[in-house]
């Protein structure tokens, strides 16, 4: 206790021998402090009251999304990504534990735009490997993609043939090939090796950007990045944000791992790889 009241009357006496002013800025930066603090649950709380009302999210209210609120930093990270295109600041970036995520402008209660990544029932890939010609694929883990309406245009322009038709079935992307099942009919709609999957004029687009020249001798394993391999990324460049997105390609060189948006014809990221891993 003595201690204490000696602690009381050092900073009492310290306080009396600043100037007024400093004081008074040392209060008001306390109570701003308090303030935000305060304002940080005043915010989230005022945000999950809007989200509610809005149908949009809906199938989601029982959730607590990761809150995000778009700063000028945070766009010009992301500004070479389509999912970020539309957002401008003060908006907010909504994810959900479910995959869904969102751009929200609460001033106007609208979505400038939205995702939902979806991976597939749990025993999809038992349910596939139960073909006997597959079997060899047991133990190796793809990418998996659902093939949405909404992903569908992107899509598109990473895998030739692709249709309405396909909506609902599975891109299962291996290191060696790509497959499309149709888990309601137990089926394989296409089998292709990867580079065959691949768009005709892949490779030429590919080569014409300047950050891929220092590879071009190089060849890389290509993936499609699915919501797993997403995260991966992420793990290497935690600042990358939308630029692995769902949908594009990651090609692996022996130092460096690069991410193409073949549908725009974009390098969105080139990542060093630590020790050539």
């Amino acid at each position: 206790m003595g201690g204490q009241s000696a602690l009381k009357v050092i900073v009492g006496e310290t306080l009396r021998n600043l100037p007024s002013f400093i004081v008074l800025l040392l209060i008001l930066a306390l109570v701003i402090g308090i303030r935000m603090e305060l304002n940080k649950t005043d915010v989230y709380d005022a945000l999950r009251n809007e989200l509610t009302g809005n149908p949009e999210f809906k199938d989601y209210v029982k959730e607590n999304p990761r809150i995000t609120y778009i700063t000028a930093e945070i766009l010009t990270a992301s500004q070479q990504t389509p999912f970020f295109r539309d957002a401008k600041i003060g908006q907010w970036l909504l994810e959900y534990p479910s995959g869904f995520s969102a751009i929200y402008d609460s001033k106007t209660d609208s979505v400038v735009n939205k995702v939902k990544v979806e991976t597939g029932p749990g025993d999809l890939l038992t349910k596939f490997m139960a073909n006997e010609e597959y079997s060899a694929y047991a133990g190796i883990q793809p990418q998996v993609i659902k093939i949405l309406p909404e992903n569908l245009a992107s899509l598109q322009g990473q895998i030739s043939g692709l249709n309405e038709q396909n909506i609902g079935q599975y891109i299962l992307s291996y290191p060696d090939r790509v497959i499309i099942y149709d888990y309601g009919n137990d089926t394989v709609v296409l089998d292709a090796p990867l580079q065959q999957a691949l768009p005709q004029d892949f490779s030429q687009k590919l080569m014409a950007h300047n950050e891929i020249k220092p590879f071009a001798a190089q060849n890389p394993q290509i993936a499609i990045i699915d919501d797993a391999l997403s995260q991966q990324i992420k793990t290497l460049d935690p600042t990358i944000g939308d630029a692995a997105s769902v949908g594009l390609y990651a090609l692996q060189y022996p130092t460096h791992l690069v991410i193409y948006d073949y549908a725009t014809d974009t390098i969105t990221a080139v990542i060093a790889l630590q020790n050539g891993n």
